[in-house]
């Protein structure tokens, strides 16, 4: 799955929605074993999910 999102605030408040926050117990019960979550930029790309598996909107790791 791919999403575009306008900019840093959308992708923040994408986070915060409902449907994203129940997503993984409705994947869970189809049997999801796994995932690779990235999201890009033209100079930089990083992983989704921070060292404590929170998703973070803004790129941490510069």
């Amino acid at each position: 799955m791919y999403e575009l999102w306008d900019d840093e605030a959308s992708l923040a408040a994408h986070f915060k929605h409902d449907n994203y926050l129940n997503m993984g117990g409705l994947l869970q019960g189809f049997g999801l074993a796994g995932a690779d979550n990235n999201k890009f930029r033209c100079d930089h790309k990083e992983p989704v999910y921070d060292e404590t598996m929170t998703p973070r909107a803004d790129f941490f790791t510069l």
